[in-house]
């Protein structure tokens, strides 16, 4: 930042030695007026409605005034894992800095928003990325909360079964086992 103030002092000091050479003022503050011209040299005046660069130069240079504007962003993680989370965008129109600061807030393959720092894991059957990390009981495959599989056991337990799991142990639930347990619950067991 110092380098690139320093370059423009430079250049505007450049210019304002050439506009003074050019004018025929050999010095700053000569006893000739700087409106004559001098012979053999041509100077005029700029009209208010011309465009005077250095003065638009010393005016951006001296003055400028800056507006900034922050946005979020929803945006889902894409296919290939890679999200940017934070950007910032300047432009200098005149004598304005505009300045845009975008941040991203992730949504989850689940619905759910959250911040790209939160994110935890990646869902083994849709590909998706979640903030929880939910794993089957059996495989232990990371899920999303959409394929993550409730599944309440023989012994009244509740597990988290992936999709493929959950069909085995529907197919396997042995309801005689259930209804045992229930009734030992409930405290009238037979004997």
């Amino acid at each position: 930042m110092i380098t690139w103030l320093k370059k423009c002092l430079k250049r505007v000091c450049k210019a304002c030695l050439n506009r003074l050479e050019a004018s025929g003022s050999s010095t700053v503050g000569s006893a000739e007026p700087a409106d004559e011209p001098r012979p053999g040299r041509a100077y005029r005046i700029p009209r208010e409605d011309e465009r005077d660069p250095l003065r638009e130069a010393f005016a951006n240079f001296t003055a400028p005034s800056r507006t900034m504007e922050e946005e979020v962003h929803f945006k889902p993680v894409g296919s290939d894992g890679v999200f940017v989370a934070r950007a910032e965008n300047w432009q200098r129109v005149g004598n304005t800095v505009h300045g845009r600061v975008a941040k991203l807030v992730v949504v989850t393959c689940s619905g759910e928003v959250v911040p790209p720092g939160s994110l935890k894991a990646v869902c083994s059957t849709c590909r998706g990325y979640d903030a929880v990390l939910v794993r089957c009981a059996v495989c232990l495959k990371t899920l999303c909360h959409l394929h993550a599989c409730r599944f309440e056991m023989p012994d009244g337990t509740n597990a988290v079964l992936c999709e493929e799991h959950r069909k085995k142990a529907d197919r396997d639930y042995d309801t005689w086992a259930a209804q045992d347990w229930a009734q030992k619950q409930e405290g009238r067991t037979e004997k």
